[in-house]
C-alpha cells in the first residue's frame, strides 16, 4: 500500500514539473509567473480551477471558443499537456 501511494506522489509531482514547464514556456509571459496578473487585459486564470481551464483550453484548441493568441496556444498542446498546466495553475496562490 505504501508503494502505491509513493507511486502516486512520484506521478503526481511529475504531473506538476510538466505543467509547470509547458505554463513558464507558453503561458506566463501573458498570464503572469504565478498567473495571477493581468498583462496586456489577459484574464488573471489562478483562481478559475482547474476544471473551468482545462474546459477553455479544449474549447480553444477545438475552435468552440474563438481567440486567435489562445486557439493558437492551444493548438500546438496536447491534451495532457493541458491537464497538467491546469493542474500546476491551480496549485499557484
Amino acid at each position: 500500500m505504501r508503494k502505491v501511494f509513493l507511486g502516486l506522489a512520484i506521478a503526481a509531482s511529475a504531473l506538476l514539473a510538466d505543467g509547470a514547464s509547458v505554463y513558464s514556456a507558453q503561458c506566463s509571459s501573458c498570464h503572469g509567473a504565478k498567473a495571477n496578473e493581468s498583462l496586456a487585459g489577459n484574464p488573471i486564470i489562478n483562481k478559475l480551477g482547474e476544471a473551468k481551464i482545462v474546459d477553455a483550453m479544449l474549447g480553444y484548441k477545438s475552435g468552440k471558443i474563438k481567440g486567435d493568441t489562445m486557439s493558437g496556444i492551444a493548438a500546438g498542446l496536447s491534451e495532457a499537456d493541458i491537464k497538467a498546466v491546469a493542474g500546476y495553475v491551480a496549485t499557484l496562490k
